[in-house]
């Protein structure tokens, strides 16, 4: 099971068709990408109820710069990549849960899955950082 935007198709030449700001361009294409992934950590920020608003506007939260375009200043252009490259999610993962906690015989089951659901979360959202 996954959850919401598979990015991997965009790491392709292919993604986009023309180098400028045309609808299947290069800029075009790619703002809509970070777009659609702010929106997403947007849902999944405020599915969190672990996540008080200082915590999130701490690490950037709505204040994620756009991707831009063909004519975004430098000085644009080093923020966004200051934030993403220093970008953290606010999805759970959740959905790589193996076990169902519900389903534990006693507490000594139940932590054992959920260490097990643990290492699964941290894999899939290293996977979807990196």
């Amino acid at each position: 099971m996954s959850f919401g935007f598979d990015i991997w198709p965009c790491f392709t030449r292919s993604y986009y068709k023309k180098h400028d700001d045309s609808e299947d361009g290069f800029y075009t294409v790619y703002r809509k990408v970070f777009e659609i992934i702010k929106g997403e950590e947007e849902k999944a920020r405020q599915n969190n109820q672990d996540l008080d608003d200082d915590t999130y506007f701490s690490v950037g939260g709505k204040n994620a710069p756009g991707f831009g375009d063909s004519t975004t200043s430098l000085e644009k252009l080093q923020e966004f990549y200051k934030y993403w490259e220093n970008f953290i999610t606010f999805k759970s993962f959740s959905w790589k849960d193996i076990y169902n906690l519900n389903e534990a015989q006693n507490r000594q089951i139940k932590r054992l899955m959920e260490k097990d659901n643990k290492k699964e979360r941290s894999k899939g959202k290293k996977k979807y950082i990196d």
